[in-house]
């Protein structure tokens, strides 16, 4: 795994900044060390949620950006992984079953990242939508969240606040839930055995960004995914 990751929002122009520990947020006054602390393992991870499962033992994690290089969040690997298996006893306590498919709407902000591998703990599919607001506003958002939610199969659909009014507007037929995060929040734990998704399940769903053609999901797996990382890690970038 990597040292602490950076990544760019432009939700806040904000300069304080917090951490993410499990079910809360704290203010802190500077980001994550970059000296991980433990060794680099580059692969021969079989599942994503044991790389995050190893990651979380060093120091290091994500840090949050707004759009001027401002500090937004600060998300150790130790507080996204308490954070990820509390929100999968939370998707557990919702009555889906193992293998069904997750909506959320793609964006750089740590509720995301927490609720992708929330689903990897849990045994589901997270399918990432590549939706953003263009010059059609509102209702070309809608029609194109109708569009991918349809087409992944998916049961569940989350975003941040910030998109609330466009999940509720949407209508979602198969869907038992669109909502925001937020709303989780209230949700008691299962209490389950989490069962991560397995190296020959499917990790999660991509879907291209729509540029030059209407958005096509591509099914990935778990084995998939880290060998594909492994290999940037080790033939790419030469880490």
């Amino acid at each position: 795994m990597t040292p602490s990751s950076t990544t760019s929002t432009s939700r806040s122009t904000s300069t304080s900044t917090r951490t993410v520990p499990a079910g809360s947020a704290a203010t802190v006054s500077a980001a994550l060390p970059t000296a991980r602390g433990v060794a680099m393992r580059r692969g021969n991870f079989t599942t994503l949620a044991q790389a995050l499962d190893y990651a979380a033992t060093a120091a290091t994690g994500l840090c949050f950006h707004n759009g001027k290089g401002q500090l937004q969040t600060a998300l150790p690997y130790a507080a996204l992984r308490a954070a990820a298996q509390t929100m999968a006893q939370r998707l557990l306590a919702l009555g889906i079953r193992r293998g069904d498919r997750i909506a959320l709407i793609a964006e750089t902000e740590p509720e995301f990242v927490i609720t992708f591998f929330a689903c990897q703990y849990a045994g589901l599919v997270p399918v990432p939508l590549p939706v953003t607001v263009h010059l059609g506003g509102r209702d070309a958002f809608v029609a194109v969240l109708e569009r991918l939610v349809a087409h992944s199969g998916a049961r569940i659909c989350l975003g941040s606040a910030q998109y609330g009014a466009f999940i509720a507007a949407a209508q979602l037929p198969g869907v038992t839930l669109a909502t925001t995060y937020d709303a989780l929040a209230d949700v008691e734990c299962a209490d389950a055995a989490l069962v991560p998704t397995g190296p020959d399940e499917v990790a999660y769903v991509q879907f291209t960004s729509g540029s030059t053609r209407l958005p096509r999901g591509a099914v990935i797996t778990a084995n998939g995914v880290l060998r594909n990382i492994e290999g940037m890690l080790r033939h790419g970038v030469a880490l």
